[in-house]
């Protein structure tokens, strides 16, 4: 008879004083199998699908302290309680899945007492099978990490086919488990592969960049050729468990995926990463405080200098189209005449890049209110010097009319107004590399400059702007002087 599930259900129940009809209902099943699960007659079957709405359930039925530290301490869970209904399922599913002892037969006792000879070898914790296996493999690796009072430095690679990762409901599930771990101070170092296809590539920047923005993770990408056949993942969590798997060219269907606890085993795939990481190249540069990093100067200094179709993705409006003597006025109001000069040597060599450069600015007008509250952050990513600036009302209107006269006379500045969903800015030259920072008010800027990375940067950018290319040159100019006029009537 299996235990461990029967048991948990039966905690669960009890904790939340749930009866088997409510439960069958939730589940659409019969009373009398919810009694077979709960007393032990019946097994739940592998990867059943009842485990997700079962957790869903019970998150939802959790809500006194009483039944929250029973949870806890039933879960073995070491932080404190998750108030996110989803999270708070997801935790409970994996734990109701985990895998199942049942009680041995006085045969099966018997010969667990007989001896073996040690042959070295470490048995697998579990087998997770294809698509579905790695998923469930990755919320049991990043759970049990959540579990783990310590923080670690996980160890990330995979080449594999990302069918099991960009699926729309796990891929949000993966992210926000991922970004809990980062919240929790943990780091990651991971060697991406930079040679995926298109759509995988666009998958892979979407998922990783909003959590670069933690400045906790630092990549790389192994330059030499690879002939992308036997393809291989490895996830390592040091201190907790780590995954294993391989497979042939895309075919990922059936592939085993090892979840390995064992002590010893985990520091062989360690040291098998340790030597991969050796012949790999940082993917990125970071830099922090710009004002003082001569290399961030110089890395910008010969990015405008290069020719090449530039996309913007900024917070808002960007620096290329700023009026002129606007960052003078601006320091001004915060008494910092000194930067006058620099200022202005600066604007005009980002200006001049409109005489040899396409630019392809992704706008984005915030509601009038913030603009009228001062809570409306002028871009520095050029400007390493100056300090952090908001726009006022009327310097926000002043820029807008700028871009519109910008629209009217230069041919190679193009104009879309967006609405962003990504927790980061982005500017982009053709061939040349890509500026990635978080919209905090003093964020680590990244660049990247590997060439396929910065050919997937731009193509992220120019589908944003396909997909709003059917707004012309005079309807973008409207919109912008309707926004003028409305912030212009509230203030």
């Amino acid at each position: 008879m299996f235990i461990v599930f029967c048991r948990k259900l039966d905690n669960l129940m009890n904790i939340t004083k749930t009866t088997n009809t409510s439960l069958a209902l939730f589940l659409s099943v019969v009373p009398s199998y919810i009694c077979r699960l709960r007393n032990g007659s019946r097994p739940l079957p592998k990867n059943s699908d009842l485990l997700q709405p079962m957790g869903e359930f019970f998150a939802e039925k959790i809500t006194d302290d009483f039944q929250k530290q029973s949870i806890m301490q039933a879960c073995g869970m070491n932080d404190t309680f998750p108030e996110d209904k989803a999270f708070l399922a997801t935790i409970l599913m994996h734990w109701l899945s985990e895998t199942d002892v049942r009680e041995k037969t006085s045969l099966e006792t018997d010969v667990d007492t007989w001896k073996t000879p040690k042959t070295g070898c470490q048995s697998v914790d579990t087998l997770y099978y294809g698509c579905k296996g790695k998923q469930d493999a990755v919320v049991r690796f990043l759970t049990e990490i959540l579990r783990h009072e310590g923080t670690q430095t996980l160890l990330l690679f995979s080449d594999e086919n990302m069918d099991w990762m960009t699926e729309p409901a796990f891929f949000r599930q993966w992210g926000t488990l991922l970004m809990r771990v980062l919240q929790k101070e943990n780091h990651i170092k991971i060697i991406h592969t930079v040679s995926r296809k298109g759509q995988e590539m666009d998958a892979a920047i979407r998922g990783w960049l909003p959590l670069y923005t933690t400045d906790r993770i630092e990549p790389y990408y192994c330059p030499e050729p690879k002939d992308g056949i036997y393809r291989r993942t490895l996830f390592i969590a040091p201190e907790t468990a780590a995954i294993s798997s391989f497979s042939i060219q895309d075919n990922i269907d059936a592939a085993p995926n090892l979840y390995i606890t064992d002590p010893e085993a985990i520091r062989a795939f360690t040291k098998e990463f340790e030597d991969y990481i050796s012949i790999c190249k940082p993917l990125m540069q970071k830099y922090s405080v710009l004002s003082a990093n001569p290399a961030y100067k110089t890395i910008l200094w010969e990015w405008e200098e290069t020719n090449g179709t530039i996309h913007l993705m900024p917070e808002y409006l960007s620096e290329i189209s700023f009026p002129p003597g606007f960052l003078n006025d601006c320091c001004s109001r915060v008494g910092r005449e000194d930067l006058f000069a620099y200022v202005q040597d600066r604007a005009a060599h980002i200006l001049q890049q409109l005489s040899f450069c396409k630019v392809y600015d992704l706008l984005h007008l915030p509601e009038p209110g913030m603009v009228l509250e001062g809570k409306v952050r002028i871009p520095r990513v050029s400007y390493p010097d100056v300090p952090v600036l908001w726009y006022t009302p009327e310097g926000f209107c002043a820029h807008l009319r700028q871009i519109i006269c910008l629209l009217r006379t230069c041919p190679a500045y193009h104009a879309v107004i967006h609405s962003p969903e990504e927790p980061y800015v982005m500017q982009v030259k053709e061939r040349t590399g890509a500026f990635v920072l978080g919209k905090i008010e003093q964020p680590v800027t990244y660049f990247f400059n590997e060439p396929q990375m910065t050919a997937s940067f731009q193509s992220s950018l120019r589908k944003k702007i396909q997909s709003n290319s059917a707004v012309s040159r005079e309807d973008t100019i409207s919109l912008l002087e309707g926004y003028i006029q409305s912030l212009t009537a509230m203030m």
